[in-house]
């Protein structure tokens, strides 16, 4: 296995640098676009389950 890995590496040395670019920029990207929208995401997700989770424990949890 390492001998075909090291064979294709030899044999492929300016696609493995475009392919770390690619995978750099990839990561760029994610950093400025994905990032950020996970954020209001997992916000509105987690107003959704506490308001949910007030409900509920409000039914389970009565208090007279």
């Amino acid at each position: 296995m390492r001998k075909v890995l090291l064979k294709i590496a030899a044999g492929n040395r300016g696609t493995a640098i475009n392919e770390l670019i690619g995978i750099a920029a990839a990561c760029i990207v994610a950093a400025f676009i994905v990032i950020p929208q996970l954020r209001s995401f997992s916000t509105t997700v987690m107003d959704t389950l506490a308001t949910w989770w007030g409900e509920i424990s409000g039914k389970i949890f009565e208090t007279s």
